[in-house]
């Protein structure tokens, strides 16, 4: 957890470098999954709970299905990213193979990220413009992460295009559509 979340900061910190460092020290794969990953998406499902300590005539069990929606909708798009961008990478990768060790690990810390900005927005009793606009630094990350998945330098467009849709995209339409069914 603690490499997970060192690997985190720097990303955040200083994105190219961090994929070097990425690269330079490797993190298991179940590592980043298990002890990096799920604890985010569980804690950020679990922050939906503060919202009834700053919202009138709200109780923890009205929360609750959003809590598992705010889970879901992490778990799901991780699911999904990993199946499209498994299919769209050997078509941009110089190698015109995927590795599945470091998509993994570029998986974990993009929607990692996403779902630190889903905790940070959670515990704040009111909409700030600045945490609507974190996932744009995300897709930055996500873009300085190219060279860490081998992408061709011809391709970045389509690259950037696949991984905000596979990644950023999914998350509020999980939200939108679970929102829609479940509450």
């Amino acid at each position: 957890m603690l490499s997970y979340l060192r690997h985190m900061i720097q990303l955040i910190l200083s994105p190219a470098r961090g994929w070097e460092d990425v690269a330079a020290h490797p993190i298991l794969r179940s590592e980043a999954f298990r002890h990096g990953l799920i604890p985010l998406i569980v804690t950020s499902g679990l922050s939906v709970l503060f919202r009834a300590l700053y919202q009138i005539h709200t109780s923890f069990v009205h929360l609750i299905p959003n809590a598992v929606i705010g889970f879901l909708q992490y778990f799901l798009t991780y699911l999904i990213a990993q199946v499209v961008l498994t299919a769209y990478l050997p078509r941009i990768t110089s190698d015109g193979q995927v590795d599945e060790y470091r998509l993994t690990i570029f998986l974990c810390f993009a929607v990692g990220q996403m779902s630190m900005i889903g905790i940070l927005a959670n515990l704040m009793p009111m909409t700030l413009t600045l945490v609507e606009f974190l996932p744009l630094y995300v897709a930055v990350v996500m873009f300085k992460g190219r060279e860490y998945l081998g992408v061709r330098s011809d391709v970045v467009g389509g690259y950037a295009g696949a991984t905000v849709l596979s990644v950023i995209m999914p998350i509020y339409l999980f939200e939108f559509i679970l929102n829609k069914f479940i509450l």
